[in-house]
């Protein structure tokens, strides 16, 4: 008897020197559509019998377990009506009755259809191109969009031709295959998980032959040329000349034709000097010239002179 009371007494010390855990049953994350009921999955349990009491926080503020939009279960928290301001991280907290407490946080997702894409354009069109841009959905950045739906047709036909483009972060996108002269209309929209939203305005195109000009080039710049002067010739009376420049007075080149003319001076003067003398003593005196001496002759004043 004695034994069996130590024996009580030991499991009740050991057994209450032990915490008991807390464990969370909540897939993160979870998606949800918008403007319908919700339920964020999340079920708390303890490895003892004892069920830990849960509160839940959104945005670091306390959501009420019975309040109007929302509702705290055994299997979670029902959300009455998902909006697009739900999507973010709830934090669920488990408490056990000693204090010890835990908790998780789950990542909510809410799809909603999209809105129309905006913009729609069709730019920089070849023979068998064109270029289609276009912008995000208004309001759709909480949205997780899963592809891009775009379809054309020719003028005349009723179905569509579609293409789709899971990489939502890419707007612009270009289509090839048209046929020349052909008038083609373009629309497109976004999907999500709840499915595929409005399409875009409609927008036409004609597919015309586009002529591309030859690429300018632009030609390299010449190499820079530095101009080197030639070297000075200056006139000779600037230059060192070891010549002597003429005085005034002399006479450069042949000196022939000025004595000539000195010469020829010379004896005019000396045949008027000889007739001035014969003439005084009766003697007739006639002169010829000729192109380098003058020839003088005499005659008695007697006698009829010479023709």
């Amino acid at each position: 008897m004695k034994c069996a009371w130590i024996a009580w007494l030991l499991v009740f010390v050991l057994s209450d020197g032990v915490v008991a855990q807390i464990t969370f049953d909540c897939p993160s994350p979870q998606t949800g559509l918008a403007n319908n009921p919700f339920l964020i999955y999340c079920v708390v349990t303890s490895d003892g019998e004892e069920v830990p009491n849960t509160n839940w926080l959104f945005n670091s503020v306390i959501v009420p377990n019975q309040g109007d939009r929302t509702t705290s279960t055994m299997n979670g928290l029902i959300i009455q009506n998902l909006v697009l301001s739900d999507a973010g991280d709830w934090v669920c907290t488990g408490e056990l009755s000693n204090g010890f407490t835990d908790t998780v946080t789950v990542r909510v997702i809410v799809d909603d259809f999209p809105g129309p894409p905006l913009n729609l354009a069709l730019e920089t069109p070849t023979t068998s191109n064109v270029l289609v841009t276009f912008d995000r959905p208004e309001g759709s950045e909480p949205l997780v969009l899963t592809q891009w739906i775009i379809e054309y047709r020719a003028s005349g036909d009723d179905a569509w031709t579609t293409v789709t483009e899971t990489d939502t972060d890419v707007t612009e996108f270009p289509i090839s295959g048209l046929v020349l002269q052909e008038t083609y209309t373009f629309r497109v929209a976004a999907e999500t998980g709840a499915g595929r939203g409005d399409y875009s305005q409609e927008v036409s195109i004609t597919i015309t032959e586009v002529t591309t000009p030859p690429p300018t080039t632009t030609p390299p710049n010449p190499p820079q040329q530095t101009f080197t002067p030639p070297p000075s010739t200056a006139p000779a009376s600037l230059a060192n000349n070891t010549e002597t420049s003429p005085t005034i007075g002399q006479q450069s080149g042949d000196p022939q034709p000025v004595l000539n003319s000195i010469l020829t001076i010379v004896l005019g003067l000396l045949a008027a000097l000889i007739v001035l003398v014969l003439a005084g003593v009766g003697v007739y005196v006639w002169c010829k010239r000729s192109r380098r001496r003058v020839v003088c002759q005499t005659q008695d004043t007697a006698k009829t002179p010479p023709a």
